[in-house]
């Protein structure tokens, strides 16, 4: 394991569920090497560990086929624990000719994630915010909201629904070692993340 890693207080003898976007999808390996103590595919890992669930980059709430995908997933293997990045491409505007945007509702975008919620397994969900992209595509006041939305389900999944606040994460960091390209993590933001993950899942596992 890469010394860029550091350490952890213990790995985690249980199969976590990532479900998300490309974020999700790129920092797949470094979450599974911080959780798990082994490499995607190198042994040490959990047998049958599944790394993503993702579709498309680009997908978030407003892809209401979500729930079913997560549901086919979750009733083909038993998971302890979920970790979930599912809202910052809602803030990304049209994503390709002639779509319309997703418009921020906050009664609608608390039953998106309630519906997630209740597909996922019965144990913590970890579920990471949305940063706060520089990349211009993305809407900072969107971004905003679906956080507030996202800190308001807390309280409806008491004990169950753990808030990852990304944006404190990132902060640990220089800003030029935060994003690839105004919204892709860089390996160091992975590494912190993934570090954050197995600090919040430890306790209650």
């Amino acid at each position: 394991m890469s010394n860029r890693l550091g350490r952890v207080a213990a790995v985690l003898s249980l199969a976590v569920v990532l479900v998300g976007d490309s974020n999700i999808m790129l920092s797949a390996g470094h979450f599974s090497a911080l959780l798990y103590g082994g490499w995607l595919n190198e042994g040490g890992g959990v047998p049958g560990y599944l790394p993503t669930i993702a579709t498309l980059p680009g997908t978030g709430l407003r892809d209401q086929a979500w729930p079913l995908a997560i549901e086919e997933i979750v009733d083909a293997q038993d998971f302890e624990a979920s970790a979930v990045a599912l809202t910052v491409n809602d803030c990304m505007g049209a994503r390709y000719p002639g779509e319309v945007p997703y418009v921020f509702e906050a009664q609608d975008y608390a039953a998106r994630i309630d519906a997630i919620m209740r597909a996922l397994p019965a144990g913590p969900v970890v579920w990471i915010d949305a940063p706060y992209a520089t990349h211009p595509a993305y809407d900072v006041a969107c971004l905003g909201q679906v956080n507030t939305a996202l800190q308001n389900a807390v309280s409806r999944w008491p004990g169950r629904l753990l808030y990852l606040n990304v944006n404190d994460v990132l902060a640990l960091l220089p800003a030029n070692k935060r994003f690839l390209d105004g919204i892709h993590y860089t390996i160091d933001a992975q590494v912190r993340i993934g570090q954050r993950i197995h600090e919040l899942l430890a306790p209650v596992l």
